[in-house]
């Protein structure tokens, strides 16, 4: 805090003022349409456009990874300097990750477009930086260094919670915009051990807008996108605040073969670690394989990591840190077997310093 004359201010919202930073889109309930939906908003906080999948190429099963982030310079700060006063736009990241299910290898790639050019169009979903690209119409092409995929949606897209807009901790603050396709078709090729392997599947995809919190207790979140071969999928999203897991701030998405969903709450949801894995590379401990009860949908299963070291650390290039990983689910659903496969994501679990030495860099 800061005064001015005999009034007590925010810091942050005083340097802003002074610097003529915009307005920042804040999140507030509104009909989503599609696919003006996904667009990227120009002066929205955060926002991220996510994809996971499980192919398989002659030789191999594999699961991959595709994400862009877009984030308003607005948001960071340079100790109590804000990152707008230097960099006006808002710019790019992009993370991306190949599982080898079979010989249980992993690889990753991260680039950020803090430094470089970034080509984002505001009128469609067409985003661009340096390798990396995701464009749409009517289908979605992701390209990178290691990944050359089209992909297009077989179910209706699904907006979570109420109507799409989720209260992630706390209301109002925290509120963002969550949209899915659950089952997507994926063709096209990856780099694997330097070779190009043409490969098919499906996919998961997601996509955020979200508001920044100030002053928050939120400290990450556990999340999984669970794809069954009855053709039925559920989203588990678990925020963690200081204190652990808050049970007000569990939740999920049960949705139909025919594109119907079932909201799922906190009640609904028991979820449970079954182990843990520690990265020799960064010394952080994850959970590493859980139990899941949905006793709302009668389906009890276990979600079971392909590879234990899924982790991607790119804390010094984007200031991010976390486990996502393919994993297998055995699953019983109304007292029958049936398989499926998983993404997850573990958010969070960073308790270096340097962690947070870059979290004080955010406007929180």
């Amino acid at each position: 805090m800061k005064y001015v004359g005999n009034e007590e201010v925010d810091l942050d919202d005083y340097i802003l003022k002074k610097i003529n930073a915009p307005k920042l889109d804040k999140i507030k309930k509104k009909k989503l349409k599609w696919p003006e939906s996904i667009y990227p908003l120009r002066d929205a906080p955060v926002e991220w456009w996510y994809f996971t999948g499980h192919v398989k190429s002659k030789e191999k099963p594999l699961g991959f990874e595709f994400c862009v982030f877009k984030v308003h310079p607005e948001i960071i700060r340079i100790g109590p300097i804000p990152l707008y006063l230097f960099k006006k736009k808002p710019y790019l990241i992009v993370h991306s990750a190949i599982t080898d299910k079979k010989n249980k290898k992993f690889q990753y790639y991260t680039d950020s477009g803090l430094f470089e050019e970034n080509k984002i169009n505001y009128n469609k979903l067409d985003l661009k930086l340096n390798d990396s690209s995701l464009k749409f119409n009517k289908s979605f092409n992701i390209k990178n260094k290691f990944i050359d995929l089209e992909i297009k949606p077989v179910k209706k897209i699904i907006r979570h919670f109420d109507e799409g807009l989720q209260i992630i901790h706390k209301n109002p603050e925290s509120r963002a915009y969550y949209m899915s396709f659950t089952r997507l078709n994926v063709k096209g090729s990856v780099i694997l051990d330097g070779k190009k392997v043409n490969i098919s599947g499906e996919a998961w995809f997601d996509h955020q807008k979200s508001n920044m919190i100030k002053k928050s207790s939120l400290v990450g979140w556990d999340w999984f996108g669970i794809m069954l071969d009855d053709k039925t999928e559920i989203m588990i999203s678990m925020v963690k605040d200081k204190k652990g897991k808050s049970k007000n701030y569990i939740g999920g998405t049960f949705v139909y073969k025919n594109s119907k969903k079932m909201n799922l709450g906190s009640k609904d949801i028991v979820v449970k670690n079954t182990g843990s894995w520690k990265s020799e590379k960064t010394g952080i401990e994850y959970p590493s394989g859980w139990e899941i009860n949905i006793p709302k949908i009668k389906v009890k299963m276990n979600v079971i990591p392909y590879v234990k070291d899924q982790e991607i650390d790119s804390l010094f290039k984007t200031g991010a840190c976390y486990w996502e990983g393919a994993c297998k689910v055995e699953c019983e659903k109304e007292k029958k077997k049936i398989n499926g496969e998983a993404y997850v994501e573990l958010v969070g679990y960073d308790k270096r310093i340097i962690q947070e030495i870059w979290k004080q860099s955010t406007v929180e």
